[in-house]
């Protein structure tokens, strides 16, 4: 048997067992990007419903300054609550 059959085998296994780890890795990352996508979605609907809320708290407290949706948007909080969602999202401007 030549010398570069032994080689070529070690060669071939080393490149499935690379390939083995590299597979399990990108897995890995899967999962995680995967995980992450799912809490973002969750964040995002708290940022919603934290803004719906603190909505209509401006609205009840101060009715003489916030009297429409556009007043409410130009709230400090609720801009920035609105920045948030559309970088979550990839909406940001």
């Amino acid at each position: 048997m030549s010398k570069r059959v032994p080689e070529a085998i070690r060669l071939a296994s080393a490149v499935e067992r690379n390939t083995r780890v590299w597979l399990d890795e990108y897995c890995a990352a899967a999962d995680e990007l995967r995980r992450l996508h799912r809490a973002n979605r969750k964040l995002i609907e708290v940022l919603h419903e934290a803004k719906t809320a603190l909505a209509a708290a401006l609205k009840v407290s101060a009715p003489d300054v916030f009297k429409t949706n556009n007043d409410v948007a130009e709230h400090q909080a609720v801009k920035r609550i609105d920045a948030a969602i559309a970088e979550a999202t990839g909406r940001a401007t």
